[in-house]
């Protein structure tokens, strides 16, 4: 099982998105938010390459993945094989300008 590490960008972002979900749309849209992406998280636990290649990052040494959490958001990560673990480096709204992925990541 490998191990789920989150970045400083992935975790502010998704602590971001958690707030602006509760804010704007109710605890309840939090929730399933909060729901969603734990759930991807188990899944890439227990299958770290599930995730589509990002198109967006092919050109990065660390085969970043991109996995749908809900409607317009995307987990972004990568996985080292060598030592088991995930890390999940960004919630991307894919309403974005797709350019500024690769500046955040």
């Amino acid at each position: 099982m490998a191990q789920i590490v989150w970045t400083q960008q992935g975790w502010e972002e998704y602590r971001n998105c958690l707030l602006y979900a509760k804010e704007e749309f109710g605890a309840k849209a939090a929730k399933r938010f909060f729901d969603n992406v734990s759930k991807r998280t188990r899944r890439l636990e227990q299958y770290p390459l599930t995730g589509f290649i990002e198109p967006l990052l092919v050109e990065r040494k660390e085969n970043f993945r991109g996995s749908v959490i809900q409607n317009s958001f995307k987990m972004i990560y990568h996985y080292v094989e060598e030592d088991d673990i995930v890390f999940i480096d960004d919630i991307w709204d894919m309403r974005r300008n797709p350019k500024t992925l690769s500046a955040r990541v």
